[in-house]
């Protein structure tokens, strides 16, 4: 017959709740711990893959030019009087900025037809990049008298982009005049470039031209709501008028966009200092 163990012995094997509860809540904490670890080290394994994918993608995108080049360099080699070739290659050195070489094949496709289209856009357009800018309105302007008077001229998009382009050099040289009338053509052609409305808005800032310029600002922003320098040129023509409270509030739009935008961030101490100012 069993004997069932004294009550001294039963107390004795009783767990300490105290001890128990100490253990249980140690548990937890090394729990909560390693499931940390866990994340941390999936996020940056998930960060590291972000970046590599980006990487690669980047130098595969370098590859792609590069390859693209090669591959034109010898269809021209192959065909040295190809001017829609030389142009082709004249726009991947344009975008790897080897300019020289880009203007050495605008020009060979000029001499073989002084009136490509994309040819002299182009070298107006490297030459800008090259900050010449007297050299790039030369081949501006030569697109615009060779074909501003065509059928086509009224969707011409190559025709847009040297009106376009031209503006802001006449712009830059304070040719304000000019350069609304250019840039208005650009616009009559493609009515849908946000750059156009963004760049005749600076041009007419800069003329103080202030209550004008928020009109075109406000159609940049409707093709592209993004567009961080149209919210502060609205804030600058607001302030330049006097409305401190509209100032304020496309200053603080840009700012929401890009926080470390230099001016919007001084248009805001502007207009908040002087509110300041009045309250005392």
């Amino acid at each position: 017959m069993l004997s069932l163990p004294s009550e001294k012995v039963k107390m004795a094997e009783k767990p300490d709740p105290a001890p128990k509860k100490r253990g249980f809540r140690s548990t937890r904490r090394l729990n909560r711990l390693v499931i940390l670890i866990v994340l941390v080290g999936i996020l940056a394994v998930v960060g590291f893959g972000i970046y590599y994918a980006y990487s690669e993608y980047q130098e595969s995108q370098k590859d792609i030019i590069t390859q693209q080049i090669k591959l034109t360099e010898e269809q021209v080699r192959k065909h040295p009087r190809n001017a829609t070739a030389r142009v082709k290659l004249g726009v991947l050195y344009l975008e790897k900025r080897r300019f020289e070489d880009a203007v050495e094949q605008f020009e060979q496709a000029l001499k073989i037809y002084p009136d490509h289209q994309e040819a002299l856009l182009y070298m107006g357009v490297t030459y800008e990049n090259m900050d010449e800018y007297d050299k790039a309105m030369k081949y501006y302007d030569k697109e615009i008298k060779y074909y501003k008077n065509t059928a086509t001229a009224g969707s011409n998009d190559f025709l847009g982009q040297a009106y376009y382009h031209s503006a802001f050099i006449k712009w830059k040289k304070k040719k304000y005049d000019e350069a609304i009338e250019r840039v208005d053509r650009a616009i009559a052609i493609d009515k849908a470039r946000a750059d156009a409305y963004l760049l005749k808005g600076r041009i007419l800032l800069d003329k103080e031209s202030y209550e004008e310029s928020i009109d075109p600002f406000k159609k940049a922003l409707r093709l592209d709501p993004k567009f961080t320098d149209a919210y502060y040129g609205i804030g600058f023509a607001y302030e330049k008028m006097g409305d401190k409270a509209e100032a304020e509030k496309y200053y603080k739009i840009a700012l929401e966009q890009m926080p470390d935008f230099k001016e919007a961030i001084e248009g805001m101490e502007r207009v908040k200092g002087e509110d300041s100012k009045k309250d005392e």
